[in-house]
């Protein structure tokens, strides 16, 4: 008899919960400032790193443009960064 009441109970529970409606909840989209390019050197070079242009073939992945930004490639102790 227990095992009846429990599972009617289990059986109420699941059918309630797959026949509620959620209300759609739209994304929350955080927006961020933009940091510019003088931004990010001028951290850099206050942090005591010297930055060198780099000049990179075309060919290169990392100089190359993605979603309609076109980075730009230094040289850090002999190292590439590509902003």
């Amino acid at each position: 008899m227990i095992k009846r009441i429990l599972f009617l109970f289990v059986f109420i529970i699941s059918v309630l919960g797959a026949c509620s409606q959620h209300e759609a909840e739209e994304p929350s989209v955080v927006k961020t400032s933009e940091i510019t390019l003088d931004e990010v050197k001028t951290a850099i070079t206050e942090q005591g790193l010297e930055l060198a242009a780099g000049d990179l073939p075309s060919v290169n992945a990392f100089i190359q443009e993605l979603n309609g930004v076109s980075p730009k490639a230094y040289f850090i102790d002999g190292t590439t960064l590509s902003i």
